[in-house]
């Protein structure tokens, strides 16, 4: 990329950074302007014959020059894609064009009030819209030469650049003419009016802003400074014919035109001695790459003859071609080298190869046989692996009823434990109940006792009853015989109180065998349900133990079919062996012969390598 950036700095106005000569050439020329410019003002409205020819033949010439300037640095600018360039030539063009339009409305050279419907002040205005355009395309353009390119499809805004500079001419044309009545009155007749100063001074300063401008950019070309020198005589030429002069066709009118003119010229003459230099340069250049080629061609025809001695100077052919050569002539001699000590190794392989090929054509009749015996073996292999894979299908069959009936035993177990423990329930509700009679019987006692206590004091009334019915005499019998049916009903309540006791006794001894059978009930229940929950637990791990071996067999079952079709497969594999035993013999047979080929070729190469000289 340097490299490259260099080359076009050698190689464009625009790039080129000016040298000591050309800087003391450009100065010579401003001074030389300037002392012309000094000499001329005394004399600026000294009046001259009127040359009708001067106009047009002078914008002929400068409509020619800016136009080839214009071209030369579009081409410029598709070449270094760089904003700047479009836009000078945008302003080369702008020239061309506005002294074209102002040679149409010159009053009384083509028509009396001039073309494009001019009027008394149309030319004056277009002059002044033409040199104050000027300096403003030079402006832009000083301004982006310090912006950072973007050269992606800058080359599109070619058409639409060049669109904008005939707008805008045409805008400045319409402006001039049919709004001239708009402007202010800056001519009467061929002189200027006092308007005319302000005007033509906005239009100066807008020149020497533009050399300021260019003067400050922070790095100068030579296309730079010769812009710099077309801004002063631009400056010049302002100052002479539109400043210092009293109006048209005086000395400062024709000295102005002149200035113009020159100024025009620099950029062009500059821009033609460019194209000269690189027409010349290339043609040197071609010349040069005509002899060198004819060095490589004389060069490479030795190469191809096979002399690798050849010694070739980078700096003489191209740089990278001299370059690429002599490292090709390189290459090729390691080439040649490793190629000849490659041969003599392809010789010596061939040799060993023919020999291996031998012993191999020998061991693949063994092989052969020694197949043909495995494929028997395999045979007999597939046999017993056919049985074995019946009988673990047969095993898995037993495995999966055995499982079945142990499910069944795991059900019954199940359900003898759940009615242990309703069995359980029930004499736990039998105990209670007997408990509940027991606490009823011991009320029954102690309301017999009461009773019994009853009929004791009873009795004991009625003894007194009839003690007192006996002191009472007659009066007393009805109350003594009452007495004695007393007594009489306290004793058999005594008496019926003792059979209720001794009854109650005999339930008491009945409700307590009840109790201790109820327990000794519930102890046989509570064993009964721990032994049928540990035959359960056996039950369940024994079908656990079936369900697995069930499983397991199912696994040998399937292992045993995938084993058969393992075995099938290799039987058809050693099948394809023995097939591809017969194939190696064969091929065998063709390796040794390609063998000798490749020994007959290796000394074909020895003898080819003998024509290279490295």
């Amino acid at each position: 990329m340097v490299q490259d950036v260099a080359e076009e700095s050698r190689a464009y106005l625009s790039t080129l950074l000016p040298t000591p000569r050309e800087w003391r050439l450009v100065k010579t020329v401003v001074l030389v302007s300037l002392v012309v410019f000094l000499a001329l003002v005394p004399f600026a409205k000294l009046p001259l014959p009127r040359v009708w020819a001067f106009i047009p033949v002078y914008e002929s010439a400068l409509v020619i020059n800016d136009l080839i300037t214009a071209v030369l640095l579009f081409g410029q600018f598709r070449i270094l894609r760089t904003p700047g360039l479009l836009v000078l030539a945008c302003g080369y063009l702008f020239t061309a064009c506005m002294a074209t339009v102002h040679a149409l409305t010159f009053p009384d050279l083509f028509a009396p009030g001039g073309w494009l419907g001019a009027g008394p002040q149309s030319t004056a205005w277009l002059y002044m819209f033409w040199h104050a355009g000027f300096p403003l395309f030079v402006i832009a353009y000083a301004w982006l030469k310090d912006q950072p390119r973007n050269l992606s499809r800058l080359t599109r805004f070619t058409p639409l650049a060049v669109a904008g500079v005939f707008g805008l001419v045409g805008a400045f044309t319409l402006a001039a003419t049919v709004g001239q009545d708009a402007l202010p009155k800056i001519m009467r007749g061929n002189h200027y009016t006092p308007a005319m100063v302000y005007v033509i001074v906005s239009v100066w300063v807008f020149s020497l802003f533009a050399l300021v401008r260019l003067w400050r950019c922070r790095v100068r070309s030579v296309l730079d400074l010769w812009v710099m020198v077309v801004v002063c005589a631009w400056l010049f030429d302002i100052a002479l014919s539109a400043m210092l002069n009293a109006g048209r066709f005086d000395l400062g009118f024709y000295a102005g035109r002149i200035y113009g003119l020159l100024a025009a010229s620099f950029v062009l003459l500059m821009l033609l001695l460019e194209n000269g230099m690189l027409y010349a340069r290339l043609a040197q250049m071609h010349q040069s790459e005509l002899q060198k080629n004819a060095t490589l061609m004389a060069l490479a025809q030795r190469i191809a003859e096979g002399d690798l001695t050849v010694r070739v100077d980078p700096q003489s052919y191209m740089g990278s071609v001299g370059q690429a050569l002599e490292e090709m002539v390189d290459s090729l001699r390691e080439m040649n080298h490793e190629i000849s000590g490659g041969v003599a190794v392809l010789a010596s392989s061939a040799t060993t190869i023919l020999s291996g090929a031998s012993q191999v054509a020998s061991g693949a009749a063994d092989s052969a046989s020694a197949v043909t015996q495995a494929v028997i073996t395999m045979a007999e292999t597939k046999q017993t692996a056919l049985i074995a894979s019946e009988k673990a299908q047969h095993v898995s069959e037993a495995a999966q009823r055995a499982a079945q009936v142990s499910q069944l035993g795991q059900e019954s177990v199940d359900d003898a434990v759940a009615r242990m423990l309703h069995i359980r329930e029930h004499m736990g509700q039998i105990a209670a109940s007997t408990i509940k009679l027991t606490e009823h019987a011991m009320m029954i006692g102690e309301i017999i006792a009461t009773v019994n206590d009853l009929a004791d004091q009873s009795n004991l009334l009625a003894v007194n009853a009839s003690i007192e019915a006996a002191k009472a005499g007659e009066q007393g019998l009805g109350f003594g015989v009452v007495a004695q049916e007393v007594r009489s009903l306290a004793q058999q309540s005594k008496q019926a109180t003792v059979q209720v006791r001794s009854i109650l006794n005999d339930i008491g001894k009945a409700i307590s065998g009840a109790v201790q059978t109820a327990e000794q009930g519930a102890q046989a229940v509570e064993s009964g349900v721990k032994q049928s929950k540990a035959a359960g637990e056996s039950i369940r791990q024994l079908a656990e133990s079936i369900a697995e071996s069930a499983q397991a067999a199912a696994q040998i079952a399937v292992s045993a079919q995938q084993q058969l079709a393992g075995i099938d497969q290799l039987a058809q594999a050693m099948d394809d062996i023995s097939a591809s035993a017969t194939r190696n013999a064969e091929s065998t047979r063709e390796t040794e012969a390609a063998a000798q080929s490749l020994h007959e070729l290796g000394q074909t190469l020895e003898r080819l390598m003998l024509r290279y000289k490295a």
